[in-house]
């Protein structure tokens, strides 16, 4: 699926990843309460429920 390599479990931390590495962007399926990103997740779920009906 394109786009999935973007995609992670759980957004980084406010404070970043490291000091060299400030990234904290919402690159996750669920935020950092471990709360699913409905939308986002919806559409996944929609993508494998598509690309199982295929096989």
């Amino acid at each position: 699926m394109a786009g999935s390599s973007f995609f992670k479990w759980a957004d980084d931390p406010p404070e970043g990843v490291t000091i060299v590495d400030p990234e904290d962007c919402n690159y996750g399926l669920v935020d950092l309460k471990d709360e699913p990103y409905r939308l986002v997740t919806e559409e996944f779920r929609k993508a494998k429920e598509k690309r199982e009906g295929e096989k």
